[in-house]
């Protein structure tokens, strides 16, 4: 992917030690070197334009006061510990809202291809992709974003930008916090990412699912080897 949208990191700025930045620069706002490194600087042969310009919606989710604990049944609530580290979605652990309270926060109900980040916790910058029937119309908490982009953009193709090494980088600093870490979704919109006509988009996508499908094949059939020599062993010795 990173080939056919030549994005690349200039070598002569992998090679810098220290780098200055102007006071204009970081007057009113945060002041850490890793925000302003030179390495979260991509090129590419595509114009960069800001993810704010291509969303259609980006909102946090929420629950109910008191928490959802007892909550045996209703809607689904997806929260971080639902996103694999692959981008999965998955509805394991179970944790619910009722149907009455989802239906205040319907603007965040799930669709496919629906892009989940995590904003706070300690995998704040993960990334999912709603691509399971099972999870539309369930919702989210308050420590996932959704992130839904315009037409001119292909939703696969932006999860795989955004969870790509280079740029879950520059999402990493971007992070705040000491004692709760967190991202904000002003510092997520104003990301810069290559935009390419819409048909390399969706080359880009096609391709990159179709490997990302035939690696979870690979897995569950090399999951269900493991466990048939397990068994084999067992029927051997027992």
């Amino acid at each position: 992917m990173l080939n056919e949208l030549d994005i690349k990191i200039d070598d002569n700025i992998k090679k810098e030690k220290c780098f200055t930045v102007k006071y204009s620069e970081i007057k009113n706002k945060r002041i850490d070197a890793t925000y302003y490194s030179k390495n979260n600087q991509i090129k590419s042969k595509f114009d960069l334009e800001e993810l704010d310009e291509y969303k259609s919606f980006c909102d946090s989710g929420s629950r109910p006061k008191g928490g959802v604990a007892n909550i045996k049944n209703g809607i689904f609530s997806f929260g971080g510990e639902h996103i694999k580290d692959d981008g999965r979605v998955v509805m394991y652990p179970t944790k619910y809202i009722p149907e009455d309270f989802n239906k205040k926060i319907l603007n965040t109900s799930l669709k496919l291809n629906d892009i989940l980040i995590v904003k706070d916790g300690a995998t704040t910058g993960k990334i999912g992709i709603v691509d399971d029937i099972k999870c539309e119309n369930q919702n989210i908490n308050e420590h996932l974003f959704l992130l839904r982009a315009k037409k001119e953009l292909n939703q696969k193709y932006l999860f795989f930008i955004l969870s790509n090494k280079i740029f879950q980088q520059i999402i990493k600093s971007k992070i705040t916090g000491a004692t709760v870490m967190g991202i904000i979704k002003n510092e997520i919109l104003n990301i810069k990412i290559p935009i390419p006509p819409i048909e390399i988009q969706n080359k880009i996508a096609d391709e990159a699912t179709n490997r990302r499908e035939k690696a979870f094949k690979l897995q569950e059939e090399a999951k269900n080897i493991i466990e048939e020599a397990k068994k084999e062993v067992e029927s051997i010795l027992f």
